[in-house]
């Protein structure tokens, strides 16, 4: 679809539930800002998130997103964190989406602030 992230539930496909999308990257020190260009989505409930967590634990689930080091909606202008040495973290999406409902991102980025 022009080269987006296009995620998806329903219309002949089951509800996604704890759906992730994950990289592992290595930080060094630094504040840096973790965000996406969204396209469009139909979905605000529960917010899709944009996770940042250390790399030996992954992603959490929903229920347990106050284990991830920094998180902030999709919609929000990003998750703000700071690295105080250098570490391998996943940054990443996380959506629970019910029948019936998209998005699609143009990008993720990743800046030193």
């Amino acid at each position: 679809d022009g080269g987006v992230v296009n995620i998806e539930a329903g219309w002949g496909a089951p509800a996604i539930v704890n759906g992730k999308i994950e990289q592992k990257v290595t930080l060094l020190p630094g504040k840096y800002r973790f965000f996406c260009n969204l396209s469009w989505t139909n979905y605000d409930q529960p917010p899709a998130k944009l996770v940042v967590s250390k790399a030996n634990s992954g992603i959490p689930d929903l229920e347990q997103i106050q284990q991830a080091m920094a998180h902030a909606d999709v919609k929000s202008d990003g998750v703000y964190f700071e690295i105080k040495e250098k570490v391998t973290v996943n940054m990443g999406m996380l959506v629970n989406f019910q029948p019936d409902h998209y998005m699609k991102i143009n990008a993720f980025q990743i800046n030193i602030q």
